[in-house]
């Protein structure tokens, strides 16, 4: 097999592409190792009892209502009868018979 062959080209290729990937990861986690996140702080949970709440004030009584005033109903006016129109009877015209 010949070194100039495209298998053997594309196989150089893939190992050489690969290679730089692999070192490339690897120089990313050199400068930037694993550092766990520290622990959650330990907290002491307490239970508060509360006094109960003061009873609310009584509501003052509600105010006399307010008289309406009266209205003054307006006056309608009277609807005008529409005026009654007759047709004027049209009488038909006179026939005439055709001159001979």
């Amino acid at each position: 097999m010949r070194l100039d062959s495209p298998f053997v080209l594309a196989l150089a290729g893939t190992l050489a592409v690969h290679t730089l990937l692999l070192v490339a990861a690897d120089a990313v986690v050199v400068t930037n190792p694993y550092r766990p996140a520290p622990p959650a702080p330990r907290l002491e949970l307490v239970d508060i009892e509360l006094p109960p709440p003061p009873p609310p004030r009584p509501l003052p009584p509600p105010p006399p209502p307010v008289p309406q005033p009266e209205v003054a109903k307006p006056e309608i006016p009277e609807k005008p009868v529409p005026r009654q129109r007759v047709a004027r009877t049209a009488e038909p015209p006179p026939t005439t018979e055709p001159p001979p």
